[in-house]
């Protein structure tokens, strides 16, 4: 291992994000043993072959049923059946035809049924397959939803208040528990920076966003550790490199390069070195606010005590919530994403889903907006109101109403 070159020392897996991914805590030391890097990777579990034959084998006429059951089920609380689905008309095939392909169903694992003689409700892979067909539909919100949506912005100020407005309007139209997880400066685009110096321990770094706020961040940076010419040289590195760039972005560009070819660069190390301390100091979430817990009370997953205190336990402790918050950030090219029972790895969120999304202004990611509630929610709803939301505030100073 060169002398430039940072060396792991230790790497821990926390658990298990959706899909096959596993999240791993790495720490890295440098040539003189400060702990200099401290981040979370995604890291590949094995494939499994068995869920991939399954989402193979599915074609579109039991999609078709898999996605009446999911909409039956949420409008009526009740198991499903094939008389039921047959009654609605929506797809064009018999009792038979549709009892065969929900059994089908069930043995491959996107259906269960309750009791022998009850319907089918859709299990956790059920629900996934159908909020995937979703994504891909783009079917536009209604005309009113619409241009309540589109008031809302508009009257809220551009930041924090944007969140709360769009939290607070998915709450009234789907009376699911909403959240809002505003973002300190991480999600902003980097324009310019200029690191000083103010006494022998700290370091305070003037930052401009690609959007034109300024933020002043004081970092603890002993000078022993980064002298007034390298803090200088520092700055201009940030300045040439990383312009648009958002401070969770510069920091694994810089750890790319350090691993690659930082072997014996004195600047590189000095930069992610600030990178780090403006990391640890902008990343750090606010205090999520929840609105319309007491909405979920009167739903009937919530009449067991067990689930009751899950739910308060969410809002009182926030750490599940932000973990998956923080896992929606390290995504880098998802803006929504969807957590479904069992893919959230934790015993206490097995029967609820919760969906999330990264809302930009302009050139500067504001935080998370999201949802919880029962693994029979209204997917939909939810994912039309966020990507009209996303839309509306994609273009920097552009009218709410305006084509993105």
């Amino acid at each position: 291992m060169g002398p430039g070159l940072p060396s792991l020392i230790k790497s821990t897996i926390l658990g298990y994000d959706t899909g096959w991914r596993s999240v791993r805590h790495s720490t890295w030391q440098d040539a003189f043993g400060y702990e200099t890097l401290k981040f979370d990777t995604l890291c590949y579990k094995p494939r499994d072959i068995h869920r991939e034959r399954a989402l193979m084998a599915i074609n579109e006429r039991a999609r078709a049923v898999l996605n009446q059951v999911v909409t039956l089920h949420y409008q009526t609380c009740e198991p499903v059946g094939s008389s039921l689905i047959s009654k609605t008309k929506v797809i064009p095939y018999s009792p038979a035809t549709i009892r065969n392909v929900m059994l089908r169903l069930d043995t491959q694992g996107y259906l269960e049924q309750p009791h022998t003689s009850a319907g089918r409700l859709p299990t956790d892979l059920g629900y996934r397959t159908y909020v995937d067909g979703i994504r891909l539909a783009r079917t536009d919100l209604a005309r009113a939803d619409r241009q309540a949506l589109l008031l809302e912005l508009d009257q809220a100020p551009r930041g924090a208040a944007t969140l709360e407005a769009i939290s607070r309007f998915i709450h009234r139209r789907t009376k699911l528990m909403t959240f809002h997880a505003p973002f300190r400066q991480s999600g902003m685009r980097f324009k310019r920076v200029h690191l000083e110096r103010l006494d022998a321990e700290r370091v305070l770094a003037l930052w401009v966003s690609r959007s034109g706020q300024t933020f002043q961040t004081p970092l603890d940076i002993p000078e022993q550790r980064l002298s007034r010419v390298l803090l200088e040289k520092a700055a201009n590195y940030f300045n040439n490199a990383f312009f648009n760039m958002s401070l969770l972005e510069i920091q694994r560009a810089l750890t790319r390069r350090r691993i690659s070819d930082g072997e014996g660069d004195l600047v590189l190390e000095k930069a992610a070195m600030v990178a780090d301390a403006l990391c640890d100091q902008a990343c750090r979430l606010d205090n999520i606010v929840f609105q319309g817990a007491a909405n979920l009370l009167d739903m009937p997953e919530f009449q067991d005590f067990t689930r009751v205190k899950t739910l308060f336990s969410l809002l009182e402790r926030q750490t599940k919530i932000k973990k998956l918050v923080r896992l929606t950030i390290d995504r880098e090219h998802e803006w929504l994403v969807f957590f479904i029972g069992k893919e959230m790895d934790d015993p206490d969120m097995q029967g609820l889903a919760v969906v999330l999304a990264k809302i930009n202004s302009g050139y500067d990611c504001l935080g998370c907006v999201g949802a919880v509630g029962p693994k029979r929610m209204p997917y939909l709803r939810a994912l039309q109101m966020l990507s009209l939301a996303k839309q509306a505030l994609a273009l920097p100073d552009a009218p709410f109403g305006a084509p993105a």
